[in-house]
Order: C-alpha cells, then structure tokens, then sequence
C-alpha cells in the first residue's frame, strides 16, 4: 500500500496520522462513510502563546517607565530634603509615593513570574496611598465626613487583607523577590 493510499483508508489513516509527531488530528465522522481526519491547526495555542509574550512586553514596558517615574520621584524626594527650610508634610508625601512605586514594581515582577496578578499587593498599595493622601492633605484639615470615609476604607482594606486569604499559599515564592531565598516555611527547615 503506498503512502496516499494508506492515508485515504479509513482503518489505517488513524493510526498514521498518530505517528507524525507535528500533525495532530481530529477523528470527525463523516455522514456515516467511516471515518476521516480533519486538520487541527493549532491556532488557539499559537494565538495564545503571541498574546502571552504581548502582554509580558507591554509589562516590561510598564516596569521600564516605573523605573524613569521612581527615579525622577527620587530626584524630587532629594531636592525637597535639600532646601533651606524643609517641609516635613512634603518629603514624607514624596516618602510613600515611593513606597508606592515601589510596591508597583513588586506586582508587576509578581506578574512576569507567575503570570496572575497579586491581590494581596494591590491592597498593601492601596493602604499606603490612602495614608498618603491622608497625610498630604493633613488629618486636622480634613472635613469629619471625609475622614470618617476614609477610615472606613481602610478598616475595609485591613478586614480583605487579613481575613480575606489573598496571600498566596507558598508564602515565599511571591514574597520574597530574591532568587533562592524564602523557600521554607515558618518551623520547617529547608530541604
């Protein structure tokens, strides 16, 4: 039997197309004739494969203009606690903006290793930034309702974050961003 026959005869032609490695097919029946091979073309795993990789650009990117936006923050951070007369109120707003940027960058890693996004880090910054705010406008300045909204959202953000199970259960594999650190558990030795 030459090869174009063996690929036509419905009792052979599946067990040859299952030997090629790269040509996976479909078994699809065929109005009641046997059975015949339809092609699949992997589109959705190459699709999925392009738009994985797009995304993980597109977060190098972020990460690229997170790093210019900290260092000009920083630049900002040093010139305000050089002048003359320093204003407290504003170098610890530049302070956690900082730290803001700095837990921005901490989720955006989190992202490019694991690729799912860190909830649990996302409500640490959103903590920081109210307390930001909080300290930039001045708590003697703000109107009793405000104050009391945003004490309420943070009393909200620490009930998600401590009762919510957003950690991760391998607490040292998103925590600690150093490679090879952080891999044991608390009273368990490394193996």
């Amino acid at each position: 039997m030459t090869e174009t026959q063996r690929e036509r005869d419905p009792v052979t032609a599946p067990a040859e197309a299952l030997r090629r490695p790269r040509a996976r097919r479909l078994l699809v029946s065929h109005q009641g004739r046997g059975t015949a091979l339809a092609p699949f073309t992997e589109v959705h795993g190459r699709l999925r494969r392009v738009l994985e990789w797009t995304q993980d650009a597109l977060v190098a990117a972020l990460v690229l203009v997170l790093f210019t936006v900290m260092l000009r923050s920083l630049w900002t951070l040093a010139s305000h606690a050089m002048e003359p007369e320093v204003e407290v109120r504003a170098v610890l707003a530049e302070l956690l903006y900082m730290m803001i940027l700095v837990e921005f960058l901490r989720l955006l890693v989190i992202y490019l290793r694991e690729h799912h996004v860190a909830v649990d880090v996302m409500v640490e910054t959103s903590i920081v930034a109210a307390l930001r705010e909080v300290i930039l406008h001045g708590i003697t300045e703000m109107p009793p309702a405000v104050l009391m909204a945003v004490t309420a959202f943070l009393l909200a953000l620490a009930t998600l974050l401590r009762f919510g199970d957003l950690r991760p259960r391998d607490w040292g594999s998103s925590l600690d961003l150093r490679p090879g650190q952080g891999s044991e558990r608390k009273g368990q030795p490394a193996e």
